[in-house]
């Protein structure tokens, strides 16, 4: 962990409509980091 640098919010967003499954994979993997 960096312990010299403040926090950072990442905000997720897209398409509520999307049925990609790429971005589905992406967003599950970029949440549980």
């Amino acid at each position: 962990p960096l312990t010299d640098a403040p926090p950072v919010v990442t905000h997720i967003a897209w398409p509520a409509h999307s049925r990609s499954l790429a971005l589905a994979g992406l967003i599950r993997t970029a949440t549980r980091l």
